[in-house]
């Protein structure tokens, strides 16, 4: 599962990122890669940051790191700093 986020400042959309990722890594460990930024870090205007979830074959964890996925993404657009922060989770990426 990846997950993009973007903003058209560079350091809003970094500190998104960290405080995602700090907020995911103790529930999933070794299974979170990143934040990051892309090769191409700016599309259109906005900045990109990138976080790759490795997803087990159970189908049932699949679903509960789903969960808490979206979990996460609400806590973060509830904060104020990041309101306008656009997050795009893609659970299909190559």
């Amino acid at each position: 599962m990846k997950i993009t986020l973007k903003h058209k400042q560079q350091q809003t959309v970094e500190q998104a990122a960290m405080v995602l990722g700090n907020w995911l890594k103790p529930h999933l460990g070794h299974q979170l890669v990143g934040p990051a930024a892309p090769l191409v870090s700016r599309v259109r205007g906005f900045y990109l940051q990138e976080m790759l979830i490795k997803l087990p074959k159970d189908s049932k964890k699949i679903t509960q790191i789903k969960q808490l996925a979206k979990e996460m993404f609400l806590q973060l657009t509830i904060e104020k700093q990041f309101r306008s922060v656009i997050i795009i989770p893609d659970v299909d990426c190559v």
